[in-house]
């Protein structure tokens, strides 16, 4: 008769438990006792608790401990006549594309009526794979499923039709060719029990702490405990008393009914069923941070930190207080930088054309960390060199060639060095670009790989030995990544370069960078599966929200949730007891625990809301019955609100006082280089603008220009009309009589010809050629008007004298016509912005004479500056006026104007019908030169260059300096 199952209670400690029971039949020999735990991490706790046990002989043999996986290889391994070969993901990938592709031959069901391509196939053969693999391991022979069609994608429902047919053929082949999968495992060991139970005839198997098994593992342990194998569990104590249990232990309910037998306690449970709760509910991952960091300093020795996201590590670690610290938890190698460099060279290859690679993935690959920092002697020249290549590149085209651009180390240099830099350069760009340019196999990329990780390796020095993860991460693509690529059976078959890299980053998406078990003491940070069986004093679990605990799987299109119960797979339900099961029990077994969740919505492209996990919920619901109030987020336990003492904001961005250095360059700059409409206009809408553009020296970074600069546009539509109008100096002409195709012509020309427009992508070069040209043809037919061209882009001088200084005014005319009511200054403008000042500005007696009194060193007045530049709206074509007058005395203009080349090439002028002699005359008499004295003597003797914020600001360069 078999022993009854042995239930250690999950409020006592599980795997002393275990070994105080295998203490008890030491005297088989520990040689004939076999552990299987579900998963590998409890072997290194049962070794350690059975090493601290008193009574056990010494010096003594250890038991065999074997996780569930490595059992059924291990009795495969056994039941075949010959090794058989591993079969990885690609290998299974492949093979099932030459099963469908005969299947699809045969002309019947939907699958023939489908086009099949590789690269499309390849996301769907890993998924197959994946499925013929749990029906193995669930000791499923599954039918054709024929009922799928509207609940799939079509290629699915193909695939699903025939779905008996892939399995058994799938199967055949894997035997046929000598692989080995861990279903293929499992169906040997169920296809060859007896021969199984045989091989384990005389030892004493002990199957631990399991909790949802497999088809294939039912089998093999009913069998087993049939011949006196001893089933522990750990679990609710109630499985013993035939009463109501916890809802997560409604498997290991299923299991006795499913057996037919009963649970006894192998101790008796402890007296504290739950541990001391505290809640800290945050408004996200940092807010939690927070909270962890001020809860961690007081926790026990045995102390775990538990993450169901594993995004959350690195974040983690940078909080945790400086002492032991284990990390037993994989983490995502393509959140790694090693993967983002990856990423990089790939990117690279996938923008390159016949015209070299794109700008920004050549910056993106230079800027990259690895590179940079690769060691030279004592220093790192790439550093400085990467430096110059980036600003070289953000001046140059849109493609370019990397082999191509200077390679001038700093002089500093040693000569010995300079050509080992040389080298290494060299190496780099090989390994980076030339490597991945024309992968035609799988070895081909397994080969590019490998020569950059043997590349960072090589060269990277004492890097890796001080960045331990990311030495780790190069460990990973050198063992197992590179491996996969280059030693599939389709290593060697060609594929498009598109499903190449499709498939290295599958790959490397679903590898984790491992971290060493050790040691087994201090403070523990692990995922949810890797607790499974632990105990701990104190948690600490962090994001304990609904999308991860228990989370929602990844949907399947191959086979949705709803379809999964036709096959008879655990569907979502099951999911959920697991995830249940894995919390409960590691809580009843601790004395204190804190959960950490957000609660609100997440930012993102699509706002999402995070709330508390149903488990969580569960928890502060039992809480709420004991004490029988609603519980409320708050400053008091067990539902703390984690908050942050808020200090006052900012008025605004701070001003820059006009004192010592700042007004000395100011003063040296307005007596030699005097001022410009343009800098005047930016004073005039911004004090702190002003004083970036002019006093700093700052400019925006370059960058190449992939749609067409518009001041790059403006200035060669400008160069174009000077060099079309010039021939007609002083002629009296209609415009509109020109050729106007030959203007269109020569923009064209010049377009083509820009240095500067190169780089823009031909599509973006075709529609200028058109607007351009289409926009100067509506400019000449509007100018029918007589009228005679005085000057072509004409410098033009004046001098402003005020605040004690003789302060120069500098400026270019576009165009000075001569009509018949007299001289215009024109101005072109490409651009769709021409503010006009405000009616009646001119006669605003109160707005002049507050210019006149007002006095920038005792009061700068920021309100009157601003309705200044509310009015006014700008500065350019004032000035034009002005300095005009200077520059032609004999012939002042009578008006200045735009000329509208982004819409109907119409002139808008400043005064237009209002310009009678009498405003003119109030223009030059008093307006114009109260206007430059005014500013004048506020950029000079106003205290401060204040910031004037405003809808300007999120396009301003100078935004992040400024600090609005």
């Amino acid at each position: 008769m078999p022993s009854p199952v042995r239930l250690v209670p999950w409020n006592n400690p599980f795997v002393p438990a275990l070994a105080r029971f295998l203490a008890g039949i030491w005297d088989r020999g520990p040689e004939n006792i076999l552990v299987v735990f579900p998963h590998e991490r409890p072997r290194r706790y049962l070794r350690r608790a059975l090493a601290e046990l008193p009574g056990l002989p010494r010096p003594t043999l250890m038991p065999v401990i074997q996780d569930v996986p490595g059992l059924f290889a291990a009795l495969a391994r056994d039941l075949r006549p010959a090794p058989a070969r591993r079969a990885q993901r690609l290998d299974l990938a492949g093979l099932l594309y030459d099963i469908v592709e005969r299947l699809r031959g045969s002309g019947q069901g939907l699958l023939a009526k489908l086009p099949l391509d590789r690269l499309e196939f390849f996301p769907w053969g890993l998924r197959l794979a994946t499925l013929l693999e749990e029906l193995l391991r669930q000791d499923v022979e599954p039918p054709d499923l024929d009922q799928a069609r509207d609940a799939v994608e079509p290629f699915a429902a193909a695939l699903l039709e025939q779905l008996g047919g892939i399995y058994s053929a799938y199967v055949a082949e894997l035997e046929t060719r000598g692989w080995s999968t861990p279903g293929l495992d499992c169906r040997e060991v169920r296809r060859d029990m007896d021969r199984v139970l045989a091989g384990l005839e005389g030892t004493t198997v002990i199957l631990a702490g399991h909790y949802a098994l497999s088809g294939a593992e039912d089998v093999l342990f009913r069998a087993l405990w049939e011949r006196g194998a001893e089933v522990l569990w750990h679990g609710d104590p109630s499985l013993t008393q035939g009463g109501p249990v916890h809802w997560c232990e409604e498997e290991h309910a299923r299991w006795l009914s499913r057996w037919g037998t009963r649970a006894e306690l192998l101790e008796e449970p402890g007296t504290r069923s739950m541990p001391e709760l505290r809640f800290h509910e945050g408004f996200d991952l940092h807010s939690q941070l927070a909270a962890l960091e001020r809860e961690l300093p007081d926790s026990p020795e045995n102390t775990a930190v538990v993450l169901p996201d594993a995004g959350a590590l690195i974040p983690v670690l940078h909080h945790l207080p400086e002492r032991d610290v284990n990390i037993s938890m994989g983490y995502p190698l393509e959140r790694t930088a090693l993967f983002q460099l990856l990423e990089t060279v790939l990117t690279l290859q996938e923008n390159r054309t016949d015209h070299g690679y794109l700008w920004r993935d050549v910056i993106a690959l230079i800027r990259h960390p690895y590179l940079k920092m690769l060691p030279v002697g004592e220093g790192q020249p790439l550093r400085g060199l990467f430096h110059a290549w980036e600003q070289e590149i953000r001046s140059g085209r849109r493609f370019l060639d990397p082999f191509a651009l200077p390679r001038h180390f700093a002089p500093e240099l040693p000569e010995e060095e300079r050509e080992a830099a040389g080298t290494l350069l060299k190496a780099v760009l090989e390994r980076c670009l030339r490597a991945f340019e024309n992968p035609a196999t799988l070895a081909d990329l397994a080969r590019a790989v490998d020569g950059l990780a043997r590349l960072l390796h090589e060269h990277g020095g004492g890097l890796w030995k001080r960045h331990l993860l990311d030495a780790e991460c190069l460990f990973r693509l050198f063992g197992s990544v590179v491996p996969q690529l280059g030693q599939s059976a389709i290593s060697r078959d060609p594929y498009p370069r598109d499903l190449l890299f499709s498939i290295l980053r599958r790959l490397c998406a679903d590898e984790r960078v491992s971290f060493e078990p050790e040691p087994l003491t201090g403070l523990q940070v692990m995922g949810m599966l890797e607790t499974r069986l632990l105990h701990f004093r104190r948690l600490y679990l962090l994001d304990a929200v609904e999308s991860l605990l228990p989370g929602q799987p990844a949907a399947d299109p191959l086979l949705p949730d709803s379809l999964r119960v036709l096959l008879g797979l655990p569907d979502s339900r099951r999911r959920d007891h697991v995830a249940g099961y894995t919390l409960h029990r590691l809580l009843r077994g601790a004395e204190e625990a804190v959960l950490l969740y957000k609660n609100g919505v997440t930012p993102g492209v699509l706002d999402g809301k995070s709330v508390r996990s149903r488990f969580v919920e569960e928890l502060l619901w039992g809480l709420e019955k004991e004490r029988g109030t609603l519980i409320k987020a708050g400053d008091a336990p067990p539902l703390l609100a984690v908050s942050f003492r808020v200090t006052a904001i900012p008025s605004g961005a701070p001003a820059v006082p006009k004192d010592g250095v700042v007004r000395d360059q100011l003063l040296a700059r307005l007596t030699s280089r005097g001022l410009s409409p343009s800098r005047l206009d930016d004073y005039l809408a911004c004090p702190k603008l002003f004083f970036y553009r002019v006093l700093t020296g700052l400019r925006p970074p370059r960058e190449v220009d992939e749609d067409g600069d518009p001041q790059v546009v403006g200035s060669l539509v400008h160069g174009v009309l000077e060099a079309f109008l010039r021939p007609h100096l002083n002629q009296t002409l209609r415009l509109a009589d020109l050729d106007a195709e030959a203007l269109g012509d020569a923009f064209a020309e010049a377009l083509e010809a820009s240095p500067e427009l190169a780089g823009i992508p031909l599509d973006r070069r075709l529609a200028l050629a058109l607007a351009g040209r289409h926009r100067l043809t509506r400019y000449l037919e509007s100018q029918d008007a007589e009228t005679t061209i005085l000057a072509l882009e004409q410098p033009v001088n004046a001098i402003v004298e005020a605040a004690g200084l003789r302060v120069p005014l500098t400026g270019t005319l576009d165009r000075v016509d001569r009509r018949e009511d007299g001289v215009v200054v024109l101005d072109y403008k490409t651009g769709a912005n021409l503010p006009r000042p405000r009616a009646g500005v001119w006669h605003d007696d109160a707005l002049w004479e507050a210019l006149a009194a007002c006095d920038p060193a005792a009061d700068p007045r920021p309100d009157l500056l601003e309705e200044l530049g509310d009015k006014l709206r700008g500065m350019q074509l004032p000035l034009y006026l002005q300095m005009a007058a200077q520059a032609l005395p004999d012939s002042p203009p009578r008006d200045a104007g735009w000329i509208e080349l982004a819409r109907e090439g119409k002139e808008i002028l400043l005064l237009g019908r209002e310009g009678d002699d009498e405003l003119r005359d109030l223009l030059a008499r008093d307006r114009l030169p109260l206007l430059t004295d005014f500013l004048v003597r506020h950029i000079v003797g106003a205290p401060e260059f204040f910031p004037r914020p405003g809808r300007r600001c999120a396009r301003c360069d100078f935004r992040e300096a400024c600090g609005a």
